[in-house]
């Protein structure tokens, strides 16, 4: 196990926290509506999206008030980050292939000249 000291490194304020979250969350609505302009054939990212911003939520629940001071007190409330951040909200996260979305959304490449 372990341990977590008061001089150990510097916490983010919350502020910051929801900053970087809610700044998450928009890149990828953007993203999304950028990719479904350039193929309205494709299906609605609805689902994805979900998990996306339902793994943003369980972060913001893992570091924010009351369990993010919480954890460094409560043993239980410290175990409950650790699933958090370390299980739920990565698995939420992967399965709403975010990578895809990207490629989906970038333009597709220009023509490769080959030097042969």
């Amino acid at each position: 196990m372990h341990t977590h000291t008061a001089t150990g490194g510097t916490v983010p304020s919350p502020s910051t926290i929801v900053l970087v979250l809610v700044a998450a969350a928009a890149g990828h609505l953007l993203l999304v509506r950028r990719a479904r302009r350039r193929n309205p054939a494709l299906p609605p990212g609805r689902p994805r999206s979900g998990l996306f911003l339902g793994g943003l939520a369980l972060l913001a629940v893992a570091l924010l008030p009351p369990l993010g001071p919480a954890a460094h007190t409560d043993f239980r409330a410290h175990m409950a980050q650790h699933l958090l951040i370390g299980m739920y909200a990565p698995l939420a996260l992967v399965l709403s292939a975010p990578v895809t979305l990207l490629l989906r959304a970038l333009p597709p490449p220009g023509p490769v000249w080959s030097s042969r």
